[in-house]
């Protein structure tokens, strides 16, 4: 067997090992025991992985790693290697390429077919490996079908009509054919088609054997000729098991099971050769491996997503399919003690409630294709139409509340990205969140990403501001306005109307903050992450939201491998994509480069200024005025020659600071500006003001 052929083999033993055969799964479902050391077994469940791509099983137990083959030979305890070979293609079905015998030299040099052995004799070439052929199992599933009283499926809510559908069957003694020394259990018999089927336990799972699910035959799915039937049929939910699919189909819905999450591949290479796929309805497991799938898994030393595992409803996505979510934040799918799995969970629990649910899916994503579909045939035909819509699109500004700063702007933001950058500790968060408020009073929804502020912290600073705007405070003489620290002492403070000034403060942050999100990161946030929760917020609110992320250089990578000016451009491309997608404007905000300490606005003060300039639609720069008086005369350390700098910190101790917030860029408008503004860091306060104005200590 050559090298390529062992490759090919190991590959066929994983599929069949992720379907829960050789091993068994471990008890988190995620993984399989380890056959030298049982690691999977105990309390926490966790047994070994494959590495994403690669033929390799890792047991951080024991040390041990098994490729498939390996895996197989301790498993079932195989003497060596040629017999492990023997027995993977028995199980598997795969024929290696037989390689001609050697020939015996006389002496002579080469001798020709004739000369061997005295007659003729042909050449025997290698053939091409290839698998046995599929077991035709009709006459088989007919006696199963015979033995069914289908008593234990009718326990399970599925009818006795549902169960004839698919002659679904029971063997009192069922052998597993790639494996006789499991025990011979009673099964029953779901055929998947006619060269396959599923094996399931009917009854209890065994506490010390993985006996509920087999499979035999070929790979294929449940009702996976549905995926034919074209987009006008009514939708096609995906799920993992078969009796998921059997208990959609019993309150009429279409359903195709994947036999596990490990279905996944078989699904994607059945789309590349359907000519007319149906809408999808993705309802995977409600637990940690159905979400792994379905939207990617995360590395969990890390948090990252995986980028080789990017999840099934991406991928589906990203091959043009029409695929939709099934909406699982329902009290019973949210609850804390014992929400629902899956579909058969629902249909015992209410069946009423489980075909308004599924009905409701159905009815949701015939609307949402419909409209996909009536969007694209309509930019398809008429691009003039098009363009108007674009055009209406571009001139629906978001005003940010900075009535020069909108004027400036063309009224506000737009669809596209918006980058802000400042110096550390310049107020560029409390800017942000002024303007994300401001878009809140105005009926605007507004998802907040803080990559490094706790949520609760913003909100202590948005009540200080919100006391600064109700007592006027720049223009005010007498008590003033609470600062965060105040916020966080509330329930100390002596002063009653400092306190009356608090609540009301709190009243009105009432009033608008349910149309304010603010998302702390967990672990890392990636561009994917942010995507999910627009989406997410789309289809629960059915309103888009302005994109505010504070801030672009903590945005995890989607490359951790590239440089960081690679990673700052593609998340850059990544987030102008998004904005587009979705239509709505998106304002990240950027720290500066060293160099942009020391000088006035440019586009080069930007840290790897190149995906910032190039990429963003506007670029703001919120900067000190930096007033000729404020510059110093110091001593260059390397040179020793006297140069002059800026005093930031003068600057920062000024209440208010006298800072611009400069416009380098602008892709729809004017090209530049400048537009004064008083900081009144204390409150995280910003007001603009007239050239003419000069602040009130």
């Amino acid at each position: 067997m050559t090298e390529s052929e062992k490759q090919e083999l190991n590959g066929l033993l994983k599929e069949r090992i992720e379907a829960g055969e050789i091993l068994g799964h471990d008890r988190q479902g995620k993984g399989f025991i380890c056959p030298k050391c049982g690691n999977g077994t105990g309390r926490s469940g966790n047994g070994l992985h494959f590495k994403t791509g690669e033929l390799l099983l890792k047991c951080f137990s024991c040390g041990e790693a098994f490729d498939p083959l390996g895996a197989l030979q301790v498993s079932e305890g195989l003497p060596d290697f040629s017999s492990t070979l023997e027995r993977a293609c028995q199980i598997t079905g795969f024929r290696p390429s037989e390689s001609p015998a050697p020939k015996k030299s006389n002496g002579k040099g080469p001798q020709s077919p004739e000369s061997v052995g005295g007659h003729n004799q042909a050449i025997i070439k290698p053939k091409t490996p290839q698998k046995a052929p599929e077991v035709d199992y009709s006459g088989y599933f007919e006696e199963c079908f015979a033995r069914n009283d289908g008593e234990y499926l009718k326990s399970r809510g599925i009818s006795e009509e549902v169960q004839i559908s698919h002659k679904i069957g029971f063997d009192p003694k069922w052998e597993n054919p790639t494996s006789p020394k499991d025990p011979k259990l009673p099964r029953l018999i779901i055929p998947t088609s006619r060269t396959s089927y599923v094996a399931r336990k009917a009854g209890p799972v065994s506490p010390t054997f993985d006996d509920r699910i087999r499979k035999a035959g070929g790979l294929h799915l449940l009702n996976e000729e549905t995926l034919n039937d074209g987009a006008d049929s009514r939708p096609c939910f995906i799920v993992e098991g078969e009796i998921d699919a059997l208990s959609l189909e019993e309150i009429g819905q279409r359903a195709l099971a994947l036999g596990g999450t490990s279905g996944k591949d078989r699904l994607l290479d059945l789309l590349k050769g359907a000519t007319t796929p149906p809408v999808l309805i993705l309802a995977l497991d409600n637990d940690g491996p159905g979400k792994d799938a379905q939207d990617g898994k995360r590395d969990p030393s890390t948090g990252y997503l995986d980028p080789n595992d990017k999840g099934l409803y991406m991928e589906l996505l990203s091959r043009g399919l029409s695929v939709f979510e099934a909406d699982y934040s329902g009290e019973r799918w949210t609850r804390p003690e014992k929400p629902l799995k899956d579909a058969n969970d629902f249909l015992l629990e209410d069946r009423g409630a489980f075909e308004e649910w599924a009905s409701q899916q159905v009815e949701l994503t015939r609307a949402k294709f419909q409209e996909e579909r009536d969007f694209y045939l309509s930019e398809s035909s008429d691009a003039l139409d098009f363009f108007d819509r674009e055009t209406d699109r571009i001139s629906r500004p978001v005003p940010t509340g900075f009535q020069k700063l909108d004027r400036l702007l063309g009224g506000g933001l737009r669809v596209g990205l918006t980058t802000l950058g400042a110096g550390t500790s310049f107020g560029k968060t409390a800017l942000t969140m002024q303007i994300a408020e401001n878009m809140n009073r105005n009926g605007q929804d507004v998802l907040f990403f803080s990559l490094e502020m706790g949520a609760n912290e913003l909100r202590a600073r948005s009540l200080s501001r919100l006391t600064a705007e109700i007592l006027d405070a720049p223009h005010y003489s007498g008590a003033p306005a609470s600062t965060f620290s105040d916020i966080l002492n509330y329930r100390n403070l002596q002063n009653e109307s400092q306190r009356s000034t608090i609540q009301e403060a709190r009243d009105l942050y009432r009033t608008y903050c349910p149309r304010l999100r603010i998302i702390e990161s967990q672990g890392e946030f990636s561009v994917e992450d942010v995507r999910r929760a627009v989406s997410r917020h789309r289809r629960l609110t059915g309103r888009v939201p302005v994109v505010f992320i504070d801030y672009l250089q903590v945005l995890h990578p989607l490359n951790p491998r590239e440089s960081e000016k690679q990673q700052t451009d593609k998340n850059i491309l990544e987030l102008r994509r998004l904005s587009r997608e979705f239509e709505t404007p998106v304002v990240v905000l950027s720290s500066l480069n060293r160099a942009g300490y020391k000088k006035r606005p440019t586009l080069e003060s930007f840290k790897e200024s190149g995906g910032v300039e190039y990429g963003s639609d506007i670029v703001l720069m919120l900067s000190f005025e930096m007033k000729d008086d404020y510059f110093i005369e110091t001593t260059d350390e390397e040179t020793g020659k006297k140069k002059k700098v800026y005093d930031y910190d003068r600057a920062k101790r000024e209440t208010p600071r006298s800072m611009l917030l400069s416009l380098l860029k602008n892709r729809n408008g004017n090209p530049t500006g400048v537009v004064p503004v008083w900081s009144y860091a204390k409150y995280s306060l910003f007001t603009e003001r007239t050239s003419e104005e000069s602040p009130e200590h």
